[in-house]
């Protein structure tokens, strides 16, 4: 059958003047996934093993859009009301983990598993802060990814992206981490906490999982940082850990975790704005307070 998509990421124009980022990306039982472990920081010489034993767990997303997109993503070439990504199954009896913008307005969605075809998936909850989506297909005893403990992930360990970069399924791409604890990256979402990689990422990997060289899941992919639409070695990932707590409450609720407001959005004072005098009650860290 033809595949049908839309880049899932998004271009915006900031940072670094005419940077364009690309917005890229369930619960997961804990009797469904194995315990999670440290990272491997260390690439084995050959990542084929890991290769062959992951790629029967990641999925192509394609959305029919219940209404075609008003304005085209930047070096898209598909079908206006059409949408494509990625994902990867978090158990065995069929829930997948992509990103909500990949599935946002779906009339009718469908995955392809290596080994099974396509089969339609229906949405069981979205978690819009942090752009996850998590969805159910009929199907049982299937191949899953577990998560890595993200409390060992560190600069500099290895790491490899998975998705389906231009409709090329199940694309692998190796890189490292390049940084932890990502903010003001300029993603529509307020989640700001992101790992940097530098692991190849372009249009149709949203979704993707980004996993350690043993197979183990460390984030989502979710954003890129470039002037030209496609990757320039800045991708970025939500964490896992933040990341499985949406997937327990979606699964078990349809609904993503309630999270508490401060009411404030704080934000670091640029070198300019610390280089003008401070003027009581002029200006404050603190750029806005919600009622």
């Amino acid at each position: 059958m033809t595949s049908r998509r839309r880049p899932p990421m998004r271009t915006l124009t900031g940072l670094a003047g005419a940077a364009l980022l690309g917005y890229l990306l369930g619960h997961v039982g804990r009797h469904d996934v194995a315990k999670a472990s440290p990272p491997a920081s260390h690439p084995p010489h050959d990542l084929a093993a890991m290769v062959e034993s992951a790629q029967g767990a990641v999925v192509h997303v394609t959305s029919y859009l219940s209404r075609p997109r008003d304005l085209p993503t930047a070096g898209d070439r598909s079908p206006a009301d059409e949408a494509m990504g990625s994902g990867y199954v978090a158990s065995p009896d069929g829930y997948i983990v992509t990103s909500a913008h990949v599935v946002s307005g779906g009339a009718a969605i469908y995955v392809h598993l290596l080994g099974r075809g396509w089969l339609p998936a229906r949405v069981v909850g979205v978690d819009p802060v942090i752009d996850i989506a998590v969805l159910k297909v009929e199907a049982s005893g299937l191949s899953i990814l577990s998560p890595a403990d993200f409390r060992s992930v560190k600069v500099g360990n290895w790491v490899v992206a998975v998705g389906s970069p231009f409709r090329l399924m199940r694309s692998f791409t190796a890189g490292v981490v390049s940084g932890m604890g990502r903010s003001d990256v300029g993603t529509p979402s307020p989640f700001e906490d992101f790992v940097q990689h530098d692991a190849a990422v372009n249009v149709g990997s949203s979704g993707g999982p980004l996993l350690d060289v043993v197979g183990r899941v460390v984030g989502i992919n979710t954003a890129i940082l470039s002037r030209t639409v496609g990757h320039q070695g800045i991708s970025f990932a939500v964490p896992i850990d933040v990341v499985l707590p949406s997937f327990e409450s979606i699964r078990s609720t349809g609904r993503p975790p309630r999270r508490a407001s401060l009411g404030a959005s704080v934000r670091d004072l640029s070198a300019r704005e610390l280089a003008r005098p401070l003027h009581h009650g002029r200006h404050s860290p603190d750029r806005s307070v919600a009622p």
